[in-house]
């Protein structure tokens, strides 16, 4: 074998480890997200549901203005939720699909989770 014949073969090789390795990263990153959400849906769960309705989060209206929200729910439906918004200090209704970066704070544990698994929850509990 000549030196370029095992050049090209040890670069060869190299590039089938380092595929496999980016392989095994990528499939380590895929479970670890997997654990986390199925940690958060465990951890949701156990939240009642006075703690669900008190929560704030970063809302963007329909003119696209973006401000902090705290929300005590009264009511939820498929798409939205009315609750006293602290912030205009009257029943506002808000969407889920407009709560910016798609995360909750629960107000009473101080706990964040992804909108999605809160909405989720909230109806859940809410019907």
């Amino acid at each position: 074998m000549t030196e370029d014949e095992f050049a090209l073969l040890l670069g060869a090789v190299l590039m089938v480890v380092f595929l496999v390795f980016k392989k095994i990263r990528e499939n380590a990153r895929i479970r670890a997200a997997a654990r986390r959400r199925e940690e958060e849906a465990l951890r949701a769960s156990a939240l009642t549901l006075d703690e669900l309705r008190k929560v704030s989060f970063v809302y963007q209206d329909a003119g696209g203005s973006i401000s902090e929200r705290e929300v005590s729910i009264d009511s939820v439906s498929s798409d939205c939720f009315t609750g006293h918004c602290y912030l205009r200090g009257e029943v506002r209704t808000f969407r889920f699909d407009r709560i910016v970066n798609e995360e909750v704070l629960i107000l009473g544990t101080g706990e964040i989770m992804s909108s999605y698994a809160w909405e989720y929850r909230l109806i859940s509990k809410f019907y």
